[in-house]
């Protein structure tokens, strides 16, 4: 009996050990994102779910720049975005996630709304980390990509280039000991997007 006791119980650990922290991962790797049109409106359902970090709304025209910007600290969101009052064209609605961005083309004619789910779109950020003459950076991808970094001073001179080709994962770790102190941008290029992060050593 005592062994089947010890037995259920190193179980159990494990299933605590291994399953929970798997299980977490999973909702914080994976929020909850519903984008659909309305009907024959020109509306715009928009559901979150599972947020675990800040998360930033954005509604750009391809003509006027960021029509809208909200940030969500909440658990989860909805909201119906009524477009009705903005003039033909092509419009993007974005939904950043800590490291993930998902983007939904739309378009807006005279008669209604044009918003099929196909094309969305799915980017992964790096997550750039400085601490004194050493730069972090990580990027998780669900697709082969490359990645190419540049670091510039305070002039704009670029003074650090590197490129890595057809990664899914990266984790890279850069030293900066010989360049002198002072502000520098590290700018991150993944495929069409990029991101840029400001340091001072």
């Amino acid at each position: 009996m005592k062994d089947f006791l010890k037995t259920t119980t190193r179980f159990a650990l494990l299933l605590v050990l291994f399953v929970l922290p798997k299980a977490m991962q999973a909702k914080d790797d994976n929020p909850f994102i519903s984008i659909n049109s309305i009907g024959s409106e020109k509306k715009v359902s928009l559901v979150l779910k599972n947020l675990t970090t800040p998360t930033t709304i954005r509604l750009e025209s391809a003509l006027e720049g960021v029509l809208l910007e909200e940030e969500v600290t909440n658990s989860e969101y909805a909201r119906v975005l009524n477009l009705n009052e903005l003039s033909a064209g092509n419009y993007k609605l974005t939904v950043s996630t800590g490291t993930r961005e998902t983007e939904q083309p739309m378009a807006i004619t005279r008669t209604g709304l044009s918003l099929n789910i196909n094309e969305r779109k799915q980017f992964y950020a790096p997550t750039i980390k400085a601490n004194g003459n050493l730069v972090d950076v990580s990027l998780l991808n669900n697709q082969l990509t490359s990645l190419k970094m540049k670091i510039e001073d305070a002039e704009g001179i670029l003074v650090f280039e590197d490129e890595v080709r057809n990664v899914v994962k990266l984790e890279k770790r850069y030293n900066l000991s010989k360049l002198p102190a002072g502000e520098y941008t590290i700018i991150i290029l993944v495929g069409e997007k990029s991101y840029l992060k400001t340091i001072r050593k």
